[in-house]
């Protein structure tokens, strides 16, 4: 009988190495598909991101938008985002699984812009890592209590030092977050985000100068309006004054006779700037005849009888005696219906006559003081 030949045997052994050579690249496929499928769901994220910063948002805004995306896409375990303040980099946001201690320590910090923690970044460079194995924490890590991290930084316009973000792992944890590598998706990922942030920053720092500009214009526009306005005050209040004067004017005809004509309606606020006017015209001349012509008087009512009634009683407290000139029959009866005591009060159909009236009497006490 013949020994078995190997022939089957080699065949099953070459199928199988098929099988598992097949495995492995099906393996591979699922592997690169689900990293795929990762960045895609990265990518959209950021895309849904730069949509939002492209808003009107403050520095906190962007810096907690920023941090929020560190974490909860790239699955990091703490990330920080600062700006800067002076000639130093304060944080404004930060999460991430901290405890209370490291909370403070990492709320608290100011980076100086010279510290030498940062000097080994060249200007022109986007990202510092410290990846896992590169040993025992640096001084940026004991800063931010960091094991492996990504640091970046954030330029203004001009490529000085704007903020930054710094994101990563503690040793213990990170088996269970996205690791810091090298060339690594979600580094590139960092970049991207720090790209949007950074955009973003610039903007909302324009629009904050633009709106302190507007701010100061509308004060100094407010100013000068208001200064306007008190101006304008001034000439209508000045010019109120003269049409007081001249709607009804004190006119001195002799040493101690005054004459008022008066022209036009008499509502209340022209009677009471006549009654002020002879009282004060009275007091300060002097006067013993104040005479009061209403012939250009075009409609006189009874409040207007009363006020002149009350003005001939203050100007007799005053010494001064008023003769009132003009009257017509409509106002002669008006007065006496009013039930007016005439005894103080003159009264002339002209002004002529009230004149030539005021002249004699005053003529006459000259003579008898004399």
């Amino acid at each position: 009988m013949s020994p078995p030949s190997d022939g089957p045997t080699a065949e099953v052994e070459k199928l199988r190495e098929q099988v598992m050579r097949l495995l492995r690249v099906e393996g591979d496929l699922f592997q690169r598909n689900q990293q795929l499928d990762a960045q895609r769901s990265i990518y959209q994220s950021l895309t849904e991101l730069g949509k939002r910063l492209q808003g009107k948002l403050g520095a906190e805004e962007i810096a907690a938008a920023a941090v929020e995306f560190a974490l909860y896409s790239l699955n990091l375990e703490r990330a920080v985002f600062g700006v800067r303040d002076g000639e130093a980099l304060r944080p404004i946001a930060w999460d991430g699984y901290y405890d209370d201690d490291a909370l403070a320590a990492v709320s608290a910090q100011r980076l100086p812009l010279a510290d030498p923690s940062l000097a080994a970044l060249a200007p022109e460079a986007r990202c510092r890592l410290r990846v896992a194995s590169d040993g025992a924490r640096d001084e940026l890590g004991e800063r931010f209590w960091l094991d492996e991290y990504a640091w970046l930084p954030i330029r203004d316009h001009e490529g000085a030092p704007a903020g930054y973000l710094v994101a990563g792992n503690t040793a213990g944890k990170a088996v269970h977050h996205g690791r810091v590598v090298a060339g690594d998706s979600l580094v590139l990922a960092l970049e991207n985000l720090v790209d949007l942030a950074g955009a973003a920053l610039r903007n909302a720092r324009l629009d904050a100068a633009l709106a302190r500009e507007r701010a100061q214009l509308e004060a100094r526009v407010e100013e000068r309006t208001r200064e306007r306005e008190a101006l304008l005050s001034e000439v209508i209040q000045a010019q109120e004054r003269r049409l007081d004067e001249l709607s009804t004017p004190v006119l001195p005809i002799a040493e101690n006779i005054l004459v008022m004509p008066l022209i036009g309606e008499m509502d209340e606020q022209r009677s009471i700037r006549f009654q002020q006017a002879a009282l004060e015209g009275a007091a300060g001349r002097g006067a013993e005849y104040v005479i009061i012509d209403i012939t250009g008087v075009k409609t006189l009512d009874a409040a207007f009888a009363r006020v002149l009634l009350a003005s001939a009683s203050a100007l007799g407290l005053l010494g001064a005696r008023a003769v009132i000139t003009g009257v017509s029959p409509q106002v002669a009866v008006m007065l006496v219906e009013l039930d007016a005591r005439l005894d103080r009060l003159v009264t002339c159909g002209t002004l002529q006559r009230g004149i030539s009236y005021a002249m004699t009497r005053a003529g006459r006490r000259a003579t008898r003081s004399a």
